[in-house]
């Protein structure tokens, strides 16, 4: 990667609190592409058939990083601690579409620009909870909460 930055940019490589941003920025952007690739992984046959997940190499990963992921993904250690983190979500009473970013964070961003008014709690919980392009609440405690709310 910083070849190609390289190749467009002149890196301040002296400035090492530029280097750090430039590296955060790369990690970021690795932790998301690698998000999609074991997404893909996933979704072709991840515990019931790995070489068929093997064999449909997502196209933006290279061949040696995607046999790289292949063999960690496919080690039982790595399979032990999906499932575990899997039996965890499962676990969740009120799942939320807040991501990593905190509630402070949201709420921030849903401020109104020209009246500077935060958002209600109501409507805050709404945008967490509920997701109109797929199927509305994610779930039915999201839902009654909702209502007990209002």
């Amino acid at each position: 990667m910083y070849e190609k930055l390289e190749g467009k940019f002149e890196l301040l490589q002296t400035n090492t609190i530029f280097m750090e941003y430039v590296n955060a920025r790369l990690h970021a952007q690795r932790k998301r592409t690698r998000g999609k690739w074991s997404e893909h992984w996933k979704k072709n046959g991840w515990k019931t058939n790995p070489q068929l997940a093997r064999s449909k190499r997502k196209s933006d990963c290279p061949i040696q990083e995607w046999n790289h992921l292949g063999d960690y993904w496919e080690l039982e250690k790595t399979k032990k601690y999906s499932d575990k983190m899997e039996a965890n979500r499962a676990k969740q009473v009120n799942i939320s579409r807040g991501g990593s970013w905190s509630i402070a964070n949201h709420t921030f961003q849903m401020i109104i620009p020209e009246t500077h008014m935060s958002p209600s709690p109501l409507e805050l919980y709404h945008k967490l909870h509920f997701n109109a392009t797929k199927h509305g609440w994610l779930n039915e405690n999201s839902h009654i909460e909702y209502v007990s709310i209002f």
